[in-house]
């Protein structure tokens, strides 16, 4: 009932500044006003959504939706999403070099939550000067999530307590980046629900804070987890070639398969994918069709051609999605054709039928 009363009269206004973002007249002063709405009421947004998962998750409501996911991955495509808000505040987010080959088993949107929510805390308690850092190492067998502040610091006793439902760091009058106290607590309930645990550091108030995620490791390694499925008469995690002329679609459905497990690489043209194919011999392509030079039929016909062309999987994603774009993607040799945007789930669940098949 709270979530339906709160989301039905913000839901008008962010509907409402939506429209005037769309309407509005060339007016500086006005623009700056209708962005500043649209940014309060979207971290009004968030907040509800927060209150909402805290409850959820004290009353054992929230069921995880586990599968085997790649650290590197999850961790890059979460700096990836928040990385515009670092950007707007003139703040600093460094990501070190991320070791791959790390897997946990896990809910993806749940820790994809995690991470965004402990890069958006540091986001908001660090100044002018702000720079944040993420990195990831394995520790007695957990993986190590770092996120590391410049910013306002911790008391040794809001160490502990920062964890608490409602308790912020800041608690002064003067305090302005807002927030309910909730997010950090959300951090810790996730955590735990994997398994792992979460801690915070700092030497002191001005100092800067340092939170340490650690989530449990699948016991094999990824290599060795490969091999034994090989072994078990199963496949072992497959390689996709994504070919997409836009590089920023092709990253992010590339981060989204890692994430599922697969082994992905990239080419931003069709010529470039029809001697990748020959090249890395993946089990899976995945073309875009309208593409410059080369288009995505013509590169599919052109796969078809080579040696290992002629039996890898061709699925065509594209905005064009008619009945006749449908069938001239089989009349070039795509064996099933998915319309742009795709969701995750679909497109593994086509290319799980297509590789059982």
């Amino acid at each position: 009932m709270l979530a339906h009363e709160l989301r039905n009269p913000l839901s008008t206004v962010c509907n409402g500044i939506a429209v005037l973002k769309l309407t509005q007249q060339p007016d500086s002063q006005l623009a700056d006003v209708v962005n500043m709405m649209d940014n309060h009421a979207s971290h009004l947004v968030r907040m509800i959504d927060d209150l909402l998962d805290v409850s959820r998750v004290t009353q054992g409501k929230i069921v995880l939706k586990t599968e085997r996911l790649e650290v590197s991955t999850l961790i890059s495509l979460a700096v990836k999403g928040i990385e515009p808000q670092y950007e707007s505040r003139g703040k600093l987010l460094h990501t070190t070099a991320l070791p791959t080959g790390l897997f946990v088993e896990g809910d993806p949107t749940r820790l994809t939550q995690v991470i965004n929510n402990l890069l958006t805390n540091s986001l908001r308690y660090t100044g002018d000067d702000g720079q944040v850092w993420v990195s990831l190492e394995m520790e007695n067998q957990e993986a190590l999530i770092k996120v590391k502040d410049n910013g306002i610091g911790l008391t040794t006793e809001q160490q502990t307590s920062v964890f608490e439902l409602f308790v912020q760091g800041d608690n002064s009058l003067a305090r302005s980046q807002g927030g309910l106290g909730v997010g950090l607590t959300l951090v810790k309930r996730l955590v735990e629900m994997h398994g792992g645990k979460v801690e915070a550091r700092s030497q002191g108030l001005g100092l800067g804070s340092e939170f340490l995620v650690y989530l449990p490791l699948l016991n094999l390694p990824a290599q060795e987890q490969a091999s034994r499925l090989d072994e078990g008469g199963q496949k072992a995690p497959l390689r996709i070639l994504v070919i997409d002329d836009v590089e920023d679609l092709a990253k992010v459905t590339s981060m989204l398969l890692s994430i599922k497990g697969y082994q992905v690489d990239i080419c931003t043209s069709g010529i470039e994918g029809v001697k990748a194919v020959e090249q890395s011999k993946p089990s899976v392509v995945l073309c875009d069709i309208g593409m410059p030079g080369l288009d995505g039929y013509q590169t599919a016909q052109l796969m078809r051609q080579g040696e290992w062309g002629r039996k890898v999987i061709l699925i065509a994603l594209s905005g064009y999605a008619q009945p006749d774009d449908v069938q001239k993607a089989k009349e070039a040799g795509f064996d099933t054709h998915l319309a742009k945007p795709v969701d995750i789930d679909q497109l593994q669940s086509a290319i799980l039928k297509l590789t059982r098949s």
